[in-house]
C-alpha cells in the first residue's frame, strides 16, 4: 500500500494502482529472448497439453513445435534471410500460427494484414516491407490473381483451411464448397500451382530432413508487423518488437484467471495487435487450449446489394460459438457482447462454464455494461465483463480490470503492472491530478517500436522524456481515481468544434442517449456546418424497435435528457435514425461511414 505521506497527487509518481498487485506480479521481469522461445520455455512442462483445437483436431504443444520447427526449416530451405519481412494475408488457421512462430525462429518477420484490405493497399504495403514472399489464404487467389502476375516475388505460399482438418472433416469441407459453388453458378478457380504458386503441403517437403537455424536474439528487433486500425487517416505498419510480445504474455498472466489447460474461443484475426498478441501469443505462453475460429460472423446487418442481402452464417455467430464450445475464456469487443445479450438463442444459453469474458477494442458505454452482466448473471455465470484499454501501438494492453476492486463501472480498469500512465492537461501539458480530464500516456515493455518507414509519424506519437522514457501519446481522454482506475472520455480527433468554437465530445452525450430505455444503440458525429467552419454535434440513434414509430416523442424526451445530464453547449443538436450502426471489419462503430452516410443524405434528419 502506499504510504499516504508519500503520495504527491501526480498519478505517474504515486502509482496508486500498484497496491493492487502481489508482490510476486510486481517483482515480474520481461524475458530478454525470442517470443517463440519464450512460448516454449512457458510450456516446457506442458508439452502434452492441448495448444490448438481446429474443428476437433487437438494439437498437443509438442506436436505444435515440431510443425513450427519443420516449417521454419522450409522457410530457411526456400531462402528466407533474418531480417527480412514475409507478408501474410490469412485468417487464424493452425498454419498461420506455425509460420509466425518459425519466423521468429530463425530472425525474419511475420507482417500480417488483412486478406479483405483493396488489393492496391496490399501492394502498397508489399513494397514498403520489401518482401519477397507471401502467405496468402486460397480463397483470396482470385482477388490476387492479377496483382500477382505484376509483382515480382519469389514465391506466393497458398493456405487453405482444409488443410489441418481431419480426413473426414476435409470431406465435408470439400462437399461443402462443391455445393457453394453450384449455387453461384461459377466456375471453380484452382491456383495454377506450380513454381510460384507453392500449397502448403509442397512449401514443408522443402524442409524436410533438415534442421533450421536458431538466430540468436537481437535485442529490439522487429518480430511482426501490424497495421494499424486506420479509423482516423491511413493504417501504418506498426513494429512489434519480442520484448513487446514477452512483456504483455507476462502481464496477462498476472492479471487474468488464466490456467493451463483451460480453453479459450479465439475469435479475433491476427492481423490485428488485438488478435495476434491476445488471442494468439498470450493463450499459447500460457499455455491454454486454444479453440481457432478461422471465420468469425459478428451478426452485424449486412448490406444489401443488387436486391440481394446475404444471410448471416449463424454457424459462426458469438452465441452459436458459445452453445457449441463451452469456452471458459473468451475475448472480444463490446459489439459481440451486445449482441449475445440480444440473441435468438438467448433462452438456451448456461453460461456457468465462463471463468473470464475479456471485452476491449472499442468503447464500452456504462449502460450496456451494465446490461450485459445483468445477462450474464440471468444465465448462470459469475463473472463480470472484463473491461480493458489498449491500441496497436503499446502491442494490445495497457489497462486491465485484474479483480472485482478494479471493475469499477465505466472504467478500462488499471495500468498492467509493468506500465505507467500520467494524464496531461492539453493546454499547459502539464500532469494533472485525480479525476481530472486529460490525454493519456503510458510507458512501459509494450511500447511498440515504432511505424515502419514512417519517422515522421513515429516522432509524432512515440515521446521520449527529459529522463530518457518512452511515452505513448494516446490521442485518448482519460481520468484517474485515488484508486488507480482509469476512465475514458473520448477521442480527441473525435472532439467536435462547433460554429460558436465550443468544444464537444461524442462519449458523454453517447452515455446519456444510451440510458434512455427507448435506445438500443448510438453513436455522435460532428457534421460540416455548410454555413461556418465549425460542426455540428450530431446522434445517429437506433431504437428498440417497439419505439420506431414513436420517433418524434422519444427524440423529445432524449433532447430534455440531455439538457437535465450535460451543460446546454454539450448535447446533441441534430438527430439521424437508422435501424443499425455500421461498424468497422474489427468491429469498432465506423464514425467516418457515418459522416459520410449524413453528407451524402443516406441519412436524414427526422421530420
Amino acid at each position: 500500500m502506499i504510504d499516504e505521506k508519500q503520495i504527491t497527487g501526480k498519478p505517474s509518481i504515486d502509482k496508486p494502482w500498484l497496491k493492487w498487485y502481489s508482490n510476486e506480479a510486481l517483482d515480474a521481469k520481461v524475458s530478454n529472448m525470442k517470443f517463440y522461445d519464450y512460448m516454449k520455455l512457458r510450456n516446457r512442462n506442458n508439452l502434452e497439453g492441448i495448444a490448438l483445437n481446429y474443428f476437433g483436431h487437438k494439437i498437443p504443444y509438442i506436436e505444435m513445435i515440431i510443425e513450427i520447427e519443420k516449417t521454419a526449416a522450409a522457410f530457411e530451405k526456400m531462402g528466407v534471410k533474418p531480417g527480412e519481412i514475409v507478408t501474410f494475408c490469412t485468417p487464424t488457421l493452425p498454419e498461420t500460427i506455425y509460420a509466425i512462430y518459425a519466423l521468429n525462429k530463425i530472425g525474419a518477420t511475420a507482417a500480417l494484414i488483412d486478406p479483405t484490405t483493396n488489393i492496391e493497399r496490399i501492394a502498397d504495403f508489399i513494397k514498403l516491407f520489401d518482401s519477397k514472399h507471401l502467405i496468402m489464404v486460397d480463397i483470396a487467389y482470385p482477388k490476387f490473381e492479377k496483382f500477382l502476375k505484376d509483382t515480382k516475388l519469389d514465391n506466393t505460399i497458398v493456405i487453405s483451411p482444409r488443410d489441418s482438418l481431419s480426413p473426414l472433416m476435409k470431406l465435408g469441407y470439400d462437399a461443402k464448397k462443391m455445393v457453394t459453388d453450384i449455387k453461384k453458378e461459377t466456375t471453380k478457380l484452382d491456383v495454377p500451382y506450380g513454381d510460384y504458386y507453392i500449397s502448403w503441403k509442397q512449401f514443408r517437403e522443402l524442409g524436410k530432413d533438415f534442421q533450421a537455424t536458431d538466430v540468436p536474439y537481437k535485442p529490439d528487433s522487429p518480430a511482426a508487423i501490424v497495421l494499424t486500425s486506420g479509423t482516423t487517416g491511413i493504417p501504418k505498419g506498426a513494429i512489434i518488437s519480442n520484448e513487446n510480445l514477452n512483456a504483455i504474455a507476462l502481464e496477462q498472466g498476472y492479471c487474468t484467471n488464466m490456467e493451463k489447460n483451460d480453453t479459450f474461443l479465439n475469435i479475433m484475426p491476427p492481423f490485428i495487435a488485438y488478435g495476434l498478441v491476445c488471442g494468439i501469443n498470450n493463450v499459447l505462453c500460457n499455455g491454454l487450449e486454444m479453440i481457432i475460429i478461422p471465420k468469425f460472423e459478428k451478426g452485424d446487418k449486412k448490406p444489401t446489394v443488387n436486391g440481394v442481402t446475404p444471410k448471416i452464417d449463424k454457424a459462426n455467430t458469438f452465441d452459436t460459438l458459445l452453445l457449441k464450445h463451452n469456452p471458459q475464456h473468451v475475448l472480444g469487443v463490446p459489439n459481440f457482447y451486445a449482441k449475445l445479450s440480444e440473441s435468438d438463442k438467448a433462452d438456451k444459453l448456461d453460461l456457468s462454464f465462463l471463468k473470464c469474458c475479456i471485452a476491449g477494442g472499442d468503447t464500452f458505454h456504462s449502460k450496456k455494461e451494465e446490461l450485459i452482466n445483468d445477462f450474464l448473471k440471468a444465465h448462470h455465470s459469475e463473472v463480470l465483463i472484463n473491461k480493458g484499454y489498449g491500441m496497436t501501438e503499446l502491442c494490445s494492453v495497457a489497462t486491465y480490470t485484474i479483480d472485482s476492486n478494479t471493475n469499477k463501472l465505466g472504467s478500462v480498469g488499471i495500468p498492467v503492472m509493468l506500465n505507467n500512465v500520467k494524464i496531461l492537461d492539453l493546454e499547459t501539458g502539464k500532469e494533472l491530478g485525480y479525476n481530472q480530464i486529460g490525454e493519456l500516456y503510458v510507458s512501459g515493455p509494450g511500447v511498440i517500436l515504432g511505424y515502419f518507414g514512417n519517422d515522421q509519424e513515429t516522432k509524432k506519437t512515440f515521446i521520449t522524456d527529459e529522463n530518457g522514457v518512452k511515452w505513448v501519446k494516446t490521442g485518448d481522454l482519460f481520468s484517474m481515481d485515488e484508486d488507480g482506475v482509469l476512465f475514458f472520455h473520448g477521442r480527441i480527433k473525435r472532439m467536435m468544434i462547433r460554429p460558436d468554437g465550443h468544444n464537444v465530445f461524442n462519449e458523454p452525450i453517447e452515455e446519456v442517449l444510451l440510458s434512455h430505455e427507448a435506445v438500443s444503440d448510438c453513436a455522435v458525429v460532428g457534421v460540416e456546418d455548410e454555413k461556418t467552419n465549425g460542426e455540428i454535434p450530431s446522434a445517429i440513434v437506433v431504437l428498440k424497435e417497439e419505439y420506431r414509430d414513436l420517433k418524434n416523442e422519444v427524440e423529445q424526451q432524449l433532447r430534455h435528457l440531455s439538457l437535465e445530464k450535460l451543460p446546454e453547449r454539450d448535447v446533441a443538436l441534430d438527430y439521424y435514425y437508422t435501424d443499425a450502426l455500421p461498424y468497422t471489419l474489427v468491429s469498432k462503430v465506423d464514425y467516418q461511414k457515418l459522416k459520410k452516410d449524413i453528407k451524402d443524405k443516406i441519412l436524414v434528419k427526422n421530420s
